[in-house]
Parts: structure tokens; sequence; C-alpha cells
């Protein structure tokens, strides 16, 4: 079953609000799809492994699999170029060294192997220093679930994120079937307006989104602080037990923002860079909102167009008014197992 992520997150929401049947999701996703040709359904077993692959990752994203291996002579040749040369391995090239024409190439990478042909992205390398936190947190963060089996309620998680109201199109990428060319397939504006977007979530509740007025600094970051998540938190009656977790920017580890943190949370209810609890840089393959909940959001926003900061801001506050309870949940319980992943790698990330 090859679904977008859209589909993906449409069929979990169907099986949550459904009563958590399968029978009950496919039929919901069916009728809100239009699909009333019995082949066209998701199979029963395929939307079963999407939704215990959530439950376990978190993430409705796709995952590389292990290359798989075969007595077929050309699916072993194509496996062993692929292994040997690793890096910028095409079709073209590997048809040219195993003899088989190009589609029967394509066919095994795709169908066989079930390779996905990534682009090479570059990273930021982790330096000692990055490595030895991250290990540090890891530890520390398993420890505080085995010795508190409410800690992963009581974590707030929050983030931040940009929204454009003018997504970048894929030239390269995205396609328009059509019976003729279309003159345009968008415009783009010189200078996009763009809004910062604030959410935590935490298992049973969420806080935001909040949307910053200009550039977020130390000044703005404390009053969405003071004027939404402390009074939130108060409401919910959350207020002297929960955990807060940010990440290392500059604007949350100021000396301003830190001296309220520490007044409203204590040392030991903060989870930040500055805190006994230290949350280490370049780990977004460790908060949820980077490894599932973000990418979710962007699916649905950055393939619309937007006339105003307003309209972005609408469609915003409903895709996570749309997300069930549970997602929220499931990504933040799946944070444990990327803990371990983490340790598995020896600080290095994992995906």
């Amino acid at each position: 079953m090859d679904l977008e992520l859209s589909d993906k997150i449409l069929l979990l929401e169907c099986y949550i609000n459904g009563g958590k049947s399968i029978t009950n999701a496919i039929r919901a996703f069916c009728t809100e799809k239009r699909i009333k040709n019995d082949r066209h359904k998701p199979p029963t077993k395929s939307v079963e492994y999407l939704i215990n692959k959530f439950y376990e990752t978190g993430s409705l994203l796709k995952q590389k699999p292990p290359g798989r291996s075969s007595n077929d002579f050309f699916i072993e040749e194509v496996q062993s170029h692929v292994e040997e040369f690793e890096r910028n391995v095409s079709v073209r090239s590997t048809a040219s060294a195993v003899t088989p024409c190009k589609s029967t190439v394509h066919k095994i990478l795709r169908n066989s192997l079930c390779l996905i042909p990534y682009k090479t992205t570059l990273d930021s390398k982790l330096t000692d220093n990055a490595i030895e936190e991250r290990m540090e947190f890891v530890n520390a963060f398993l420890s505080h679930v085995a010795a508190d089996e409410n800690f992963l309620n009581r974590v707030l998680f929050s983030d931040e994120s940009n929204f454009d109201t003018n997504p970048r199109i894929n030239k390269q990428n995205d396609r328009i079937w059509a019976y003729e060319k279309p003159v345009a397939c968008g415009t783009k504006e010189q200078y996009p307006k763009k809004v910062c977007v604030w959410l935590g979530i935490t298992t049973s509740f969420i806080i935001g989104p909040y949307f910053f007025d200009g550039t977020v600094n130390q000044t703005t970051y404390q009053d969405m602080l003071q004027k939404l998540v402390i009074p939130e938190l108060k409401r919910r009656r959350k207020y002297s037990s929960v955990i807060f977790q940010q990440d290392g920017a500059t604007c949350h580890t100021s000396r301003k923002v830190k001296d309220f943190l520490l007044h409203h949370f204590g040392e030991n209810r903060v989870i930040s860079r500055g805190f006994p609890f230290k949350w280490p840089g370049y780990s977004h393959d460790l908060t949820p909102l980077d490894f599932s909940v973000w990418p979710v959001i962007k699916a649905k926003i950055n393939a619309r167009n937007f006339s105003s900061i307003n309209d972005l801001r609408d469609a915003i506050d409903a895709e996570v008014a749309g997300i069930p309870q549970d997602y929220f949940r499931a990504c933040i319980m799946a944070v444990p197992e990327r803990c371990r992943k983490c340790l598995e790698k020896k600080g290095q990330r994992f995906e």
C-alpha cells in the first residue's frame, strides 16, 4: 500500500475516531475518499501494519527499509552494486554494470529491494561534545522514565516552526497530471510572508498554537510564556507538576528567560540548556514535534498558498485542532524507544 502522507493521517484519524477498529477505519476512509470499488480499498493487513508502525515509532513518515537478499542472480548483482558504491548510484550506471536494461534495474531497486531514491543532503557533523551531550541526555531521560511511571505524562514538549504563505514549489519532483500543459502552476512572491508558530504538547493536552508577531527574541518568547503557557497550566491545574522542555535556541536560554523559568518551575522541572537536565543540541530526532508533529502539519499546509497571514494562521489552527490527542500521546510515548536507538548508535543520529 503506497499512500500519500495525508491519506495515512486520515486513516489514523479514522482508526482513532472509529473506536480503534481496523474495519471501521477502512470504512470511514473509503467514505471520506469516496472509494466504492473494493480493488481501491486499502488492504486490512496494510492498514494494520501502518497503525502498528505508528504506535511503535510515533511517526507516519517513510523510513528507509534494509535491503533484502534473494536467490535471483540479477537481484543479487544489483544489491551488490548498490552496497559497493553506496553513494551516487544511478539506474543507468547500475544497468551498465549488471547488464539488465534500465527498466529491469528500476523494478529491482523499487520492488525487490524496496529501496527509495533519496537525494543527497548535507547535515552538520556532530562534534564529540554534541555526541556526549546526547548520550548524557538519553541516559538521564531513560532513568527518569524507569524511576517514575508518570514521568512522560508530566513533560510538556515545546518547539517553534516557520510557515510560509507561499511555499516553494518543487519544480523537479512535483507533477501535474492533465490533458494539456498548464500555463502556470503557481506564483512566487519575492518576499513571501512568514509566521513563526509555537506549540506545546503533552500526553493529555496541548497548548497553542501561538503565533509570534515579527522576530522571536527573549522578550517575545517570555511574553508568550507569561501570557499563554503559565495561565494555561494553572487553568488545567498542572502548574506545580509539569516538566517544561525546550531546545537550546538563543531566545530560550537568555538570562531573562532562564530566570523566568526558574521562578515558575524551579531548576528540576525544566529540560533545557543551562539547567541540570540539559537538552542536547542537534537533536531533532528526539523531540516529538520535530520528528512527527511538524512534518504532519506542514504536509498539509505547504500544499496550499495563502493570500494573507491571517488565512495561514487559520489553516494552522484548523490542522492542529484536527489532530487527535492520541496522536500526540503516541508521539511522546515513542521518545524512550528513540533514546534507546540513540544509545545503540552511541550518540549519533539514527535517522
